[in-house]
């Protein structure tokens, strides 16, 4: 029962801030853009871009396809952000170490775990909520959004109004302590739908609650 484990890549380093950049700019959009277009966009030297853009398509989180010939010389390339749950961006692998520490903090010092890890879930899912890149969203797909970067691979079931998450970036964390870190997420999902305005009282989530996922509802 429950999500499979997100799929990482422990022989690749996280992404330096520079390239992890560039990737959120990619994922921002849907349609393709050239080096030179990123450069333009970033405020980089094209070669930098480009540099950046063969790495994560290295890595299996850009697609790269040849562009249109114009003049002489070969045909450059275009690249294009693939689905977020193809696989997570790197950089949260550090989430893990920083759950487990959390849940064995919240475990030896708090009266009610519970109701504090709630609490440290709401203040991450505020500020990530937060972020420029979510200014244009609603509350529910920035939710869906946040999951979907962090790793969860969240698919929505209009027929229920939930969502389930199939995939967990601290699986082995949840293994650990997991009324505590499933308590975090509960509380993350709360504090982006409340820092963009909605009302978080209804929100629930059940772990574990079938094969291959845990279901969250919204609403």
């Amino acid at each position: 029962m429950g999500p499979s484990p997100s799929r990482f890549n422990p022989a690749q380093p996280p992404l330096s801030n520079p390239r992890a950049r560039v990737l959120e700019a990619m994922q921002r959009s849907t349609a393709a853009a050239s080096a030179a277009q990123v450069a333009l966009q970033l405020g980089l030297h094209e070669n930098t871009a480009r540099k950046h853009l063969e790495g994560l398509a290295h890595r299996g989180l850009l697609e790269r396809t040849p562009g249109v010939s114009v003049g002489r010389g070969r045909p450059g390339f275009s690249y294009r952000a693939l689905p977020h749950h193809a696989e997570p961006d790197a950089r949260v692998r550090g989430n893990v170490g920083l759950a487990s520490a959390l849940a064995r903090h919240i475990a030896a010092t708090s009266d009610n775990p519970r109701r504090d890890a709630i609490a440290a879930g709401e203040a991450w899912g505020t500020e990530l909520a937060l972020a420029p890149r979510h200014d244009a969203s609603t509350s529910n797909a920035t939710v869906l959004a946040l999951l979907d970067e962090l790793g969860f691979a969240p698919e929505v079931d209009s027929a229920t109004g939930s969502i389930a998450l199939r995939r967990c970036p601290l699986l082995d964390a949840v293994r650990a302590a997991p009324d505590i870190v499933c308590a975090v997420h509960l509380g993350l999902a709360r504090g982006a739908l409340a820092a963009r305005g909605a009302s978080a009282t209804a929100v629930r989530l059940n772990p574990f609650a079938q094969a291959g996922a845990c279901r969250l509802y919204l609403a």
